[in-house]
C-alpha cells in the first residue's frame, strides 16, 4: 500500500526524528529551538510492506529432512544457511521468495533435490527451491540469524 508521509526535519542536525513541540515553540535533540516556519517539511512516498520473518535453522531443517544429508554414521547436512552465506550472528537477510528457480540454476536445482548438495546455488536459490516445491509460500522474507 502506497501512501504519502510528512517528515518535520531539523534545520540544524537533519533528522527527522527528533523534533518535538509544545504547541507554541519547536525543539530538537541537538538542542536547537525555534518555530515551525524554521523546521523543514518533507513528504515522501513510502511503501508498506508484508514481510515473513524465519529463523536460519528451520531452512536447514527443512533443507536437512526433505532433500538429503550425509550418509555416514554422524548424518552430516550437506546445505547449512549461515555458512553457505557466510554470515555472521546477529543479521538479518532479505529474500523475495518465487515458485521459480532461475535459469541458470535449474540443472543445480535438480541435483540439489536428489542430494541435497547446494553445488553453485546461492541462499535465495534454495529458498525458492523449497517455494517451487511447496515449503515455503511465496512473498517477502526476513532470514534472522541469532545463536
Amino acid at each position: 500500500m502506497r501512501e504519502s508521509r510528512t517528515f518535520l526535519i531539523c534545520p540544524k542536525c537533519k533528522n527527522p526524528k527528533s523534533l518535538y513541540t509544545n504547541g507554541a515553540a519547536w525543539w530538537c535533540d541537538c538542542d536547537w529551538v525555534g518555530e515551525k516556519s524554521a523546521v523543514d517539511t518533507r513528504e515522501f512516498q513510502v511503501e508498506t510492506l508484508t514481510l515473513t520473518a524465519i529463523d536460519w535453522h528451520i531452512i536447514d531443517e527443512l533443507v536437512y529432512d526433505f532433500y538429503g544429508h550425509s550418509d555416514d554414521k554422524f548424518k552430516l547436512p550437506h546445505f547449512e544457511m549461515v555458512p553457505h552465506g557466510e554470515w555472521c550472528n546477529d543479521s538479518s537477510h532479505r529474500f523475495n521468495v518465487e515458485p521459480k528457480v532461475g535459469r541458470y540454476a535449474k540443472k543445480d536445482a535438480e541435483k540439489f533435490r536428489k542430494d541435497g548438495k547446494p553445488r553453485n546455488l546461492c541462499n535465495a536459490d534454495v529458498m525458492n527451491i523449497l517455494c517451487e516445491d511447496g515449503w515455503l509460500a511465496p512473498g517477502e522474507y526476513i532470514v534472522e540469524v541469532c545463536w
